[in-house]
């Protein structure tokens, strides 16, 4: 899995297998809590990590996501 954030919160994704699509993260970061530190936008893309082996990505909040969790948003039906 490679991912780049963008500025206003979404971020693309590619796995393994060549599928590659969207996830916004929007809609998390504007719960607030342990994710407003994500509304920065600098502080999205400069500190999302990508995971040892493309596992999934983090933030230093320890706010984690799988490689699949993120999947399921651009194909909701498996599609890919």
């Amino acid at each position: 899995m490679d991912a780049v954030p963008h500025r206003d919160h979404p971020v693309t994704i590619t796995w393994s297998d060549g599928a590659r699509g969207v996830m916004d993260f929007l809609e998390i970061v504007d719960r607030g809590g342990w994710f407003t530190p994500l509304r920065d936008p600098d502080h999205f893309t400069a500190d999302m990590i990508l995971l040892p082996g493309g596992r999934g990505l983090t933030w230093p909040e320890e706010i984690d996501y799988s490689a699949n969790g993120p999947r399921r948003e651009p194909f909701p039906r498996g599609k890919s």
